[in-house]
């Protein structure tokens, strides 16, 4: 729990002191200065890491030279700027109450999954192909078996800082999980988890060939070797920090459109009581950091900051996880169609296209021109040689897998339910406050089609239609659209001023989710 509220702090210091060397940073309070901290701490963090790795000294010495001198740097700057005072004093005026609440949601948020994994679940007998890349009990492999045999995919962060710290060539022992090349998986949050795995515990460089494992019939680099404990759980603090700040993300969203104090509150506690958000958060595969990145990326769009930021933004959540890259699309033509009676580009498409595409170039170019890695993740999920319908139905049970993936050709279970709030939008923004949001949907076709359409129905369809193999939308990409969906379902009772439907709704909804969350873990805990 230590690591957790460390990697906070260090977020929020080194973010708070990169923003108050701008004027426009000096000038944000409260939950909006929060939010960006957050934002600029985790790029910062990221920068300290590949110091960490590109100075030829001792990785831990490295390190811990980086982290003391931003830690010095970055509170002078807090001194000098008043930066708590405008986060969680007098500077932030009245939304000092916000920002304190998003602040302890924020950690709890991040504590509470690590908690869960202290659970002393029963592993299953066997662990199937498929998900199960690596077959053993470590700690990465009982938190799939804890969200139902999610894939391998939360090891992916975790394998790339091993690698870094300990000097592997990415192009030499490939791929880096099977049939998971690293151009396929930017690696935003290994560069973050680096200055604190170095400092705390720096592993030993590799001298020589990475031993090979044998699976589904062929041999792959042995990066399950790397997955002790407790090497683990130091990164899954990390990740679930940066996982933990999509959290911030809807609090900021909330806030932004109006939501009162009572409808604010009730949302955070959907959102952290939500079977759907709990997974991802626990799960160290980067999705709801990239969500966090896009949110604030819309948020800078919609409150007409500066361009390039929001490019940024969008950028980061591609080095995130590269579903993010259908989301940069569609504010690019928000943009474009906002700003084409402007005749100055530099305040519309062009610095945020500049700014955007410079982030992804520089992952292109290291993956695939440096280290010579091509990337078949669009490949794995199209199914080329199918018919035109077998594409069309493909898509149609992807939609609705999205919204709740469960079949309803038998009575579907409480483990069925319990599976479905893990992996759909109806987890996500419940069950209970979906039909406020698929009313409130409606309304914004009509009144505010344009940002509606391209900010949160275009990047939908397009994340849905990607795959025409089946698969749940909703855990590869949905996540900021969940949170927008929530939004709305709590803006729309309170325009109608329905308070009582709305606590009804809301205390209805978080009692679900936790007899969803004690179901699973009686599940577990049973076998």
């Amino acid at each position: 729990m230590g690591l957790i509220v460390l990697t906070a702090l260090l977020v929020v210091l080194i973010g708070g002191a990169l923003l108050s060397c701008t004027a426009g940073g000096r000038s944000l309070k409260g939950l909006e200065l929060l939010a960006y901290s957050i934002g600029f701490g985790i790029l910062g963090l990221a920068i300290l890491g590949i110091g960490t790795v590109s100075i030829s000294w001792d990785y831990e010495r490295n390190a811990w030279l980086l982290l003391s001198v931003t830690l010095v740097a970055s509170v002078v700057q807090w001194s000098r700027s008043d930066v708590f005072s405008r986060l969680f004093g007098s500077g932030a005026g009245e939304a000092v109450l916000q920002s304190r609440l998003a602040a302890l949601g924020w950690l709890l948020m991040a504590a509470i999954p690590m908690l869960m994994t202290f659970v002393p679940i029963k592993m299953p007998s066997e662990l199937p192909d498929g998900a199960y890349v690596i077959k053993n009990d470590h700690l990465h492999v009982k938190v799939q078996v804890m969200l139902g045999a999610f894939p391998a995919d939360n090891f992916i962060p975790f394998a790339a800082t091993e690698y870094l710290l300990r000097d592997i060539p990415f192009a030499e022992e490939r791929p880096l999980m099977p049939g998971q090349e690293l151009a396929n998986r930017p690696i935003l949050m290994s560069l973050a988890a680096v200055p604190l795995r170095a400092a705390l515990d720096a592993p030993q460089k590799l001298n020589g060939p990475l031993p090979t494992f044998r699976y589904v019939g062929r041999q792959w680099p042995d990066v399950g070797r790397f997955g002790d404990d407790r090497s683990y759980r130091r990164f899954l603090a990390v990740s679930l920090v940066l996982n933990a700040s999509l959290f911030i993300g809807a609090a900021l969203l909330f806030q932004y459109f109006g939501l009162s104090r009572g409808y604010w509150v009730a949302g955070l506690l959907v959102f952290g009581s939500s079977p759907y958000f709990v997974a991802q958060t626990l799960f160290a595969w980067p999705k709801s950091l990239a969500a966090f990145f896009l949110v604030l990326s819309a948020f800078t769009l919609l409150a007409r900051k500066p361009t390039w930021i929001a490019g940024l933004l969008g950028a980061l959540a591609y080095w995130s996880h590269p579903y993010a890259v259908v989301f940069l699309g569609a504010f690019g033509l928000y943009l474009l169609i906002r700003e084409r009676n402007d005749m100055n580009p530099s305040r519309g498409l062009l610095p945020f296209a500049v700014v955007a595409f410079g982030g992804l170039a520089i992952w292109w170019l290291w993956a695939n021109w440096y280290l010579q890695l091509s990337s078949d993740l669009v490949e794995q999920n199209l199914s080329v040689g199918a018919s035109l319908a077998s594409h069309a139905e493909a898509r149609f049970v992807n939609l609705l897998n999205a919204i709740a993936p469960i079949s309803f050709r038998v009575l579907p279970t409480v483990g069925d339910l319990v599976q479905a709030s893990l992996h759909g939008i109806v987890g996500a923004v419940g069950i209970l406050l979906l039909p406020p949001a698929a009313f409130a949907s409606v309304q914004c076709i009509r009144q505010h089609s344009k940002e509606f359409v391209l900010l949160l129905a275009l990047p939908s369809a397009l994340l849905i239609g990607v795959f025409s193999v089946l698969s749940i939308p909703a855990v590869h990409g949905l996540q900021a659209v969940s949170v927008a969906l929530l939004m709305l379902s709590l803006r729309w009772m309170q325009q109608r001023n329905f308070y009582s439907l709305m606590l009804a709704c809301v205390s209805g909804q978080i009692a679900i989710n936790i007899v969803l969350l004690l179901h699973r873990g009686h599940a577990l805990l049973s076998g």
